[in-house]
């Protein structure tokens, strides 16, 4: 005779995220969840308070996944480290994106924010630095990848549209900007960073700047 593995709240949101990841928020319900489950959905409501908790366990449950730097190393390493996996993170769940920061923090968002400001403050930076540090690198990492999953999701050919783009273009009038979608197709500077760190390694040295200066 087999056995049934008990409900439990990890099992529930493993299983709410799976659905989110493969369909968006939208794909996820009580209903829709007890059914991955093979469960009742009125059972659910015993380890978790309805769809807007649920939303708020998967969101921290995905944040657990990010790399946490060591408290050791220096602190752009450590920033450049966390920043890097949160946007992987956020890119392979792409759903999430847009709703993490309306939700209360859960210990792992706590925990990154710590490791975050932990890194400023061991460097260096002030209170008030740290504080807008963080921001700029959530802002960052938030931006970057809800441009990278919304362009994935609506271009899925970029050198064949960026060619079919300069066809109807008028280069004479828009110069730069055809030169902008040249370097989308054929980089030609031989800095092979990514738009991600490239923008990454400007906000860190702007932090370094004003750390210096006190």
């Amino acid at each position: 005779m087999s056995t049934r593995t008990p409900l439990s709240e990890e099992r529930i949101v493993a299983a709410a995220v799976d659905l989110a990841d493969d369909g968006g928020l939208e794909a996820v319900s009580m209903r829709s969840v007890a059914a991955e489950l093979d469960a009742r959905a009125m059972s659910l409501y015993r380890h978790v308070d309805g769809k807007e908790a649920l939303v708020a366990a998967m969101i921290d449950a995905v944040l657990g996944e990010i790399d946490l730097a060591e408290a050791e190393a220096d602190w752009r390493t450590a920033v450049g480290r966390i920043a890097r996996s949160a946007y992987e993170v956020i890119v392979r769940h792409p759903w999430m994106a847009q709703v993490w920061l309306a939700v209360r923090p859960g210990i792992h968002r706590i925990q990154l924010m710590e490791a975050l400001l932990g890194a400023f403050r061991r460097g260096g930076c002030s209170r008030r630095l740290s504080h807008h540090a963080l921001h700029a690198v959530q802002n960052h990492v938030l931006g970057h990848a809800i441009t990278k999953v919304t362009f994935d999701g609506a271009i899925e050919d970029l050198e064949e549209e960026g060619r079919r783009f300069l066809e109807g273009l008028d280069e004479e009038a828009h110069p730069y900007v055809a030169e902008h979608v040249v370097e989308h197709l054929e980089p030609s500077d031989g800095d092979d960073r990514s738009d991600f760190d490239f923008g990454l390694d400007l906000l860190l040295d702007g932090v370094e700047r004003l750390r210096r200066s006190g």
